[in-house]
């Protein structure tokens, strides 16, 4: 029989035998939560806006380099050659603005550059009309907007990016589309989720008109992604 020492060691060590599988289980549901969260994420838009300290990009955080996308979701679109919107700062004036589309395999689809005029505002940079459609129906796909504040230097670069998503319209908001007004077809995509189809109509309308009521959905729609600090912001 064991002694009572002998016996209060070996329950001791039961004990912790025990609370340290209990602690390596907790562990082990952890990381299965966490990797379970990151694969929630992936195709995410993962940089929204990038503020300026960097180099010759030294402008202020108040104004920084801003995409106009929702903050949480894959943005959408119906079409081939949708319309992407930033807001640019001001003193970024001759410095180049490099956007790169990658499908979803990370192969270029399109890439553009442009040079900044120096007036901070709204900018819309959009998909070339192709015999052969940019953006495939139901497809993924990961764009960059980089500001390039150091041209011999690119990891000086603020970059933003974010996924677009192709979709294919639902049969009953298609012949709700065809009877609308632009106004109308505005809020029929926000229904819908699709995002860039919303502010590229919204936009167009801006453009071409002041009236108050356009205005007021334009900042409402901005205020619905977070991004009310800039609805008054010019379009350029």
């Amino acid at each position: 029989m064991l002694e009572r020492k002998q016996f209060d060691r070996l329950v001791a060590l039961l004990c912790l035998s025990s609370s340290l599988n209990l602690i390596s289980l907790s562990w082990t549901t952890v990381a299965v939560a966490e990797n379970k969260n990151q694969n929630d994420r992936e195709g995410l838009p993962l940089r929204r806006v990038g503020g300026g300290t960097r180099s010759d990009c030294n402008f202020a955080n108040s104004n920084e380099l801003i995409a106009l996308i929702p903050e949480r979701t894959i943005a959408k679109t119906t079409k081939a050659n949708p319309k992407f919107y930033f807001y640019i700062p001001d003193k970024t004036a001759g410095k180049q603005l490099e956007f790169v589309l990658r499908d979803k395999d990370d192969r270029q689809v399109y890439e553009t550059t442009l040079i900044s005029n120096g007036k901070s505002g709204i900018i819309g940079i959009e998909l070339p009309a192709t015999k052969n459609n940019l953006l495939a129906v139901k497809g993924n796909y990961h764009w960059y907007l980089s500001l390039i504040c150091t041209p011999d230097n690119r990891s000086q670069d603020i970059v933003l990016e974010g996924s677009i998503e192709r979709v294919e319209l639902d049969a009953s908001i298609a012949q709700k589309l065809e009877r609308s007004t632009p106004m109308e077809r505005v809020s029929l995509y926000q229904t819908a989720n699709i995002w860039y189809d919303a502010i590229g109509t919204l936009a167009e309308l801006k453009l071409t008109s002041s009236e108050i009521l356009i205005n007021s959905e334009w900042h409402a729609l901005l205020e619905s992604v977070g991004l009310a600090n800039i609805a008054q912001k010019p379009l350029i």
